[in-house]
């Protein structure tokens, strides 16, 4: 189904961040904006070394801040990302769903116990290197593995079987309707809120159907809300 086109009024082009424009990276990219200027202002552009003041920064969580400190500062901290997750869970046999609260408890508690005070850098990047490449979600390389003598799971035979799959959420649905507005070979297109759904994307104007509403009622709907006049062209594919 295509938009309807309304080929009269006022129309304008989003510019915004070129650079990334569709690649998803608008949230990211506002996130490494406000931190470098908050390591300016709180740090006098020196960056921070501990894992608390780390964390406390935009786009940056307890892992992610434990991975810098090992990684670039070669200090001790704790990593948990998705591949050191899993490996875990399979190294301890951890058959409850791996993102409870009790069973973050235990694997923070495992990976801060495993984590090396003696060249934590290398070991961070070794432990993450083993889940993205032998420890593997769906085929695990178990008789290649370093830890192959100590792991649980593959001493129970569940290594294929853990980590538990999460039990999908429903995905909502949403009936909407866009309009191209054209003029002078420049079309309408506004960004979106940016939080939320697709934050800060650039997007042709569009509005929710409401309850048993036909689309180009909603459509006429939506181009009075913008102030705008003009002949709808409808076509649907």
């Amino acid at each position: 189904m295509r938009s309807p086109t309304s080929r009269l009024g006022r129309s304008t082009a989003g510019t915004g961040h070129r650079a990334v424009a569709g690649l998803g990276y608008y949230s990211r990219v506002r996130n490494l904006q406000r931190a470098a200027r908050l390591v300016v202002e709180r740090y006098g552009g020196q960056f921070p070394e501990t894992v608390d003041e780390l964390a406390a920064l935009p786009g940056i969580g307890r892992s992610t801040a434990g991975a810098i400190v090992a990684i670039a500062f070669d200090r001790p901290a704790p990593i948990l990302d998705g591949n050191v997750r899993r490996v875990l869970v399979r190294l301890f046999a951890l058959a409850d769903d791996p993102r409870s609260t009790a069973a973050e408890r235990h694997l923070w508690g495992w990976a801060a116990a495993l984590t090396a005070q003696d060249r934590p850098h290398d070991y961070a990047q070794a432990i993450m290197d083993l889940g993205a490449t032998l420890c593997t979600p769906s085929a695990p390389a178990c008789p290649a593995c370093p830890l192959r003598e100590l792991c649980q799971a593959r001493r129970l035979g569940l290594e294929r079987q853990l980590p538990r799959v999460r039990a999908r959420k429903v995905v909502p649905v949403r009936r909407q309707v866009a309009v191209l507005v054209e003029q002078g070979g420049a079309c309408l297109a506004r960004p979106r809120p940016p939080e939320g759904f697709l934050g800060g994307l650039w997007e042709l104007p569009v509005a929710d159907l409401r309850e048993d509403e036909q689309p180009l009622v909603a459509a006429s709907r939506l181009i009075a809300e913008l102030g705008l006049a003009g002949q709808l062209a409808w076509s649907a594919s």
